[in-house]
């Protein structure tokens, strides 16, 4: 919820929000204009923290995924999901993507994943998480939870998944550089599934900020996800 690090990189580098200096205090040491000038270098205090972050949530992950821990079908298909975000979004950021055992010693240097290696690894955990259960299975047990309009919607469901799957293949060609053979077919796939979950694009263009209300006005059927956390330093500084 913070507005640093992989927020920082992709919406101030992209110019979908200015960060505004209104004292010596909100310069913090330039790093918003760094990455708003596209002149950051491996020392920048995000770069380094996204990195940080991101791999380290890679890793959980993993460990979470190892037969050893014990992870139920929901969690497994759950974390296949969140392990697919944070790997596109190294990918995304640096090129490549480190891979590490879990039972590694900190002395053991990582193995290095191409981009076309991390897109592979990406795409298997989501069709692994995808294909673990039947989409049109909307029962509790369900491995990703059918994301029902107004349902629980701060974990990982059918609709989140395809969601991802779909901006993945969007982007693989950019990241692989070559065009990945039906990306395009699976998502129209995958969005027409997303539909089919009952879905749809807010259409109440008259009143835009019933999109964040879910307490009145009826089911909100375009937010298939939402971060259950302080989102208020996104907004103060723009």
């Amino acid at each position: 919820g913070t507005q640093t690090n992989a927020y920082a990189l992709s919406e101030v580098s992209a110019e979908n929000i200015a960060v505004l200096t209104r004292g010596v205090d909100w310069s913090d040491n330039g790093v918003w204009r760094t990455v708003h000038n596209h002149t950051w270098d491996v020392a920048h205090i995000y770069v380094r923290d996204t990195w940080n972050e991101r791999n380290q949530q890679i890793f959980a992950l993993t460990q979470l995924l190892d037969p050893s821990s014990g992870a139920t079908p929901s969690e497994t298909a759950q974390a296949q999901v969140l392990r697919a975000i944070n790997t596109a979004m190294v990918l995304n950021f640096y090129g490549v993507v480190p891979q590490r055992g879990v039972n590694d010693g900190v002395d053991v240097n990582p193995i290095v994943l191409s981009a076309s290696e991390a897109f592979a690894q990406i795409m298997s955990d989501l069709d692994a998480a995808i294909s673990s259960g039947n989409l049109s299975d909307h029962g509790p047990d369900a491995p990703l939870r059918d994301g029902e309009i107004g349902s629980v919607l701060s974990t990982i469901g059918q609709a989140a998944a395809l969601f991802i799957r779909a901006k993945v293949l969007l982007n693989s060609e950019v990241w692989t550089g070559a065009p990945v053979a039906g990306a395009m077919d699976q998502v129209i796939a995958d969005v027409n599934a997303i539909e089919a979950l009952g879905f749809s694009l807010n259409q109440d263009t008259e009143n835009y900020y019933n999109l964040f209300d879910f307490n009145s006005g009826g089911p909100n059927t375009e937010v298939i996800m939402i971060l259950d956390t302080f989102t208020g330093t996104r907004v103060f500084n723009q």
